[in-house]
């Protein structure tokens, strides 16, 4: 009797106890950063000029379906204003964004 109670109590706890780890997926580059990224892609046939929180980036040729990737710091609101720099007849056109960039978010910021 106790024999049997021995050999029940040591099968549980071989199968309970050599519990083995579940591998852990490594980071990605942007959860190691902490990073999202922005692309900014220009579908106009006219350069705009690209502010990324009153910061001057750079500016977007005109026709440019190609798409610029930048890293920023996740949790955090920016403010994007592009700006027409040729082709307008009496102003350039001017557009507002905001978005919020979570960890390993890829936001598109198509224009005009």
């Amino acid at each position: 009797m106790k024999k049997s109670i021995l050999i029940s109590f040591l099968a549980v706890v071989m199968l309970l106890g050599c519990k083995k780890e579940e591998p852990v997926a490594p980071l990605t580059e942007c959860q190691k950063e902490n990073v999202g990224y922005m692309a900014f892609q220009n579908k106009s046939n006219d350069a705009y000029d690209v502010w990324i929180n009153n910061e001057y980036y750079r500016q977007i040729p005109a026709n440019s379906h190609e798409t610029v990737f930048k890293k920023y710091p996740a949790g955090k609101v920016y403010r994007i204003k592009v700006q027409q720099v040729a082709g307008y007849v009496v102003n350039p056109t001017v557009k507002n964004f905001e978005i919020t960039l979570n960890q390993c978010d890829e936001k598109q910021i198509h224009f005009p």
